[in-house]
Parts: C-alpha cells; structure tokens; sequence
C-alpha cells in the first residue's frame, strides 16, 4: 500500500494530493503541499529556521540523507509499523512537520492531515492510530476538554516536542493508554535524537539515545551529538546534561544560567523546582536574570498575572525554604503578555523588553 493522505474526509493518493490547486485545500495544509512537491521533485538540501526561542532564528540547510537516517532512527526505537495509521498535527513549515512527511514517505503510512492548532478535534475518520507528534500545548488543551482523554485514548504512541513537557501535564499523562515520549532534539539535529518515556511501566527521568548518534559532554558540561544526523561529526550544544547509563538528564541550556553570588542556577532547572511546590493552576511565567551590584546577576521572575505574582509574595517565605539558595526571584516583574516564538516557545528575550509594574518582595 502506498502512502496516501487524508484531509477532512476526503482521502488523496500521494500524486493526487500534489496535484491539488491550492485554491483546492486549506490553507494549512499548502506547506505539506510544497514540501512533498520539492521532495518528490529530487530535491536534495532543505532550507530551515531554527526555533530562535533563545536568539534570532537562523536559516540552515538540511540534506535528504540526514532527514531519511532521522526518520528511520525514529521508526525503528518506536517499533511504528508500515502501513501504519498516523496523525499529522504539525505544520510542515518547522522540521517536526517535515520529519512526519518523510517517516510517512518511508513506511508508506495513512496520514490523516489535521489543522495545526492547540486543541485537536474529535476526529471522527479513525479509531486508531499507530502514532502522532505533538507539541505540549495540543495535548494540554485537549485534555482539558470532557472528551480529551477519549481522544487521546485513540493513539498507541505520541512523541511530544517543540517544547518542554511540565511537570503537571506528565502528571496528566499518567492517566491514559497512549504511551507517551518526550523528544531531545534540535533542527540542527534534524529533529530528535533521543528519547524519554513519560508514562507506562517503562516511565524514565532519563532520555535514550536512539539510532546511531553518540553523545558526550564539554567542558562547560555541555551535550554534544554525533551520528548520521550530524554527518558524523560532533556537535556542541547548549544543553546542561548529566550523562547516565541509560542516556542523559537534561538540566538546561547553558546559556540561561544566572551566575548569582558566584551560584550558577539553570533558569529551566529553577522554573521546574518552583512549579513542583506550588500549588496554584495555570500558572504562567518564567524566570529571567539582570545585573547586581553585589551579586553581579540575579534571579528574575516575570509572568503576566498579577494574581500570581501576589500568590507569590504571600507565599514566598515558606517557598524560599523548599527550595534551593538563590532558586526564587525575590524581585520580580508584571507583563501585559508573554510572547512565544513561532514554534511556541518562550521568547524571554522579547518578553523581557516589555516589562511594565515591578514587585519586591
């Protein structure tokens, strides 16, 4: 069987769907078009932005041996059969949207392409799928609708990436069939190169590394890659990882560290710590750091609640002492919104340029 697609309730042969005329599909799905185009076209190096959620996005280029040894270093530590069912929910302009096209291309799957949105819809075409990727956003919303879990209950594995997965929604996750992992990857490593498993009996606070990639750590302790994703040489990167038998922890990026009082505190590392003790929901800031006289960086929290930042300082005697020295900004910052990259990531830096009240505690 070869790889078909199916778009509301209409299914297209794969020269059937690159036929289409644009003014013949949704929006949405026009990037999926014009990939698959270039793709099938003999193309052979693919433009891509990077996420830019810590820095300006660059363009590089991937080439198609790089995206076919990705796919198939996926398909492989999933177990994800031929033939298979799957759910495309990404859009094909970043390279998780891509990466599902050329999966989809090698194992000849049934791709059911959906609107790229937070909250996935009923989906009425399949009882079944054997896979999807997904952003966190997508499953956090859909899980809070009365149906979600049903919906979630339809798919044998999810990888979910773009983002980092909280510890609440991993909470959330414990709950339903689909087993669930969580991807460490980048565009420079042509989407993900390990893998953690969030929920089931094989539940790990530890990445695997899959395929053919190698990993070790710098000097600065941070994680560098090598395999045929990288064209075999080593990449350095800003991930602050403890390396362990099975794989790697991720701490953080290297470059969102505050070095306060000679303390190094990954912002990442702090933000989980503090969303661990408290108890209030929907809770929606990050942490940041500026200069000091006395202690050269400090710590910074900025969030676009004013309700929360005053559950803050209610609470932040009794916070400060379940946490680490230097874990919780006793300074902190209202927005009007916070502001996420296209890939809908954190822009701190953007965010951090358009800080209104200021709060002391």
């Amino acid at each position: 069987m070869a790889l078909s697609v199916t778009i509301s309730d209409k299914n297209y042969t794969i020269s059937e769907f690159l036929s289409l005329n644009e003014e013949d599909m949704p929006k949405w799905a026009i990037s999926s078009q014009q990939f698959l185009k270039e793709w099938f076209a003999g193309g052979t190096e693919f433009k891509q932005l990077t996420s830019g959620s810590t820095g300006k996005a660059k363009a590089i280029f991937i080439d198609k041996i790089q995206m076919e040894i990705s796919a198939k270093n996926t398909i492989a530590a999933l177990k994800i059969p031929k033939n298979a069912n799957v759910l495309h929910c990404i859009s094909a302009e970043y390279i998780g949207g891509k990466m599902m096209w050329v999966r989809a291309i090698l194992s000849e799957w049934n791709v059911h392409l959906i609107k790229p949105k937070g909250l996935l819809p009923e989906m009425k075409l399949w009882s079944h799928y054997d896979f999807a990727a997904m952003v966190p956003l997508q499953i956090k919303k859909t899980l809070a609708e009365e149906n979600g879990q049903s919906i979630m209950n339809r798919f044998e594995k999810v990888i979910i990436g773009g983002a980092a997965v909280s510890e609440s929604l991993i909470g959330t996750l414990q709950g339903i069939k689909a087993t669930c992992f969580s991807t460490f990857g980048m565009t420079e490593t042509v989407s993900h190169i390990a893998l953690r498993q969030l929920n089931g009996e094989k539940k790990s606070s530890s990445f695997r590394v899959i395929g053919d990639n190698q990993i070790s750590i710098n000097a600065k302790g941070c994680l560098m890659i090598k395999g045929g994703v990288t064209h075999d040489e080593w990449l350095e990167t800003n991930d602050l990882v403890k390396i362990k038998k099975s794989g790697f922890e991720w701490i953080g990026r290297y470059d969102l560290v505050v070095n306060t009082g000679g303390i190094k505190v990954s912002l990442e590392e702090a933000e989980s710590t503090l969303k661990i003790n408290i108890s209030a929901e929907n809770h929606n800031f990050f942490f940041w750091k500026e200069s000091d006289e006395e202690l050269g960086e400090k710590l910074i929290g900025i969030s676009d609640s004013k309700i929360f930042i005053n559950y803050l300082k209610e609470n932040h005697k009794e916070l400060s002492k379940k946490l680490p020295k230097y874990h919780f900004p006793i300074r902190w910052y209202l927005v009007n919104e916070i502001i996420y990259t296209q890939s809908e990531k954190i822009d701190r830096i953007q965010t951090a340029n358009h800080l209104l009240d200021q709060f002391n505690f």
